[in-house]
């Protein structure tokens, strides 16, 4: 079972968490979702904001769209709050939007059968701003099983925001 390497950094004392993990993405997708939520994955909205913004939020969970369908590195940050200057150079694609946690039980899983061997990472319950952030997309291997891609999930407490893209890949990624 995956495990998260879950510590707070003492030498940044705006990260309240840090998680890194490999995360299977069955179906080119991988879900961050609260355990209480609902959750459909099959919902047509949901599947439209996935091919379209690469990014999915409804009530409770987050669906990422990546460019591989196998084990995916995702680390998933909470900081105090919102941070100064997002280094959008740096990221390929980046969408904002917000999660609700009420349980502060995050559970990582394949997509759409959300019980397929979840990792769960603990984060205060709350409301939270979020910001997905995909890297390394232009780095696939022919056959779209090898690359250097990898998925930043960064959460701060504020008001859930509407889905918007802030930096937009120029191609389409997932099956």
């Amino acid at each position: 079972m995956n495990q998260p390497s879950q510590r707070p950094d003492s030498e940044d004392g705006d990260r309240l968490v840090r998680a890194e993990l490999a995360v299977f993405a069955d179906d080119w997708t991988i879900t961050v979702r609260d355990a209480a939520a609902p959750f459909d994955g099959t919902a047509r909205p949901w599947i439209q904001a996935l091919l379209r913004d690469f990014v999915a939020a409804q009530d409770g969970a987050i669906g990422i769209t990546t460019a591989r369908p196998v084990n995916v590195p995702l680390t998933i940050e909470v900081r105090s709050h919102e941070p100064a200057g997002d280094d959008l150079e740096r990221w390929d694609h980046v969408v904002e939007t917000g999660l609700h946690t009420p349980t502060g039980r995050l559970i990582t899983s394949p997509f759409p059968r959300r019980d397929n061997d979840p990792t769960t990472v603990t984060v205060p319950p709350g409301h939270y701003a979020a910001r997905v952030h995909h890297a390394g997309l232009g780095t696939m291997s022919a056959d779209g099983l090898d690359g250097d891609d990898r998925y930043y999930l960064l959460l701060w407490p504020d008001t859930p925001r509407p889905t918007r893209v802030l930096k937009r890949y120029p191609h389409s990624i997932g099956g």
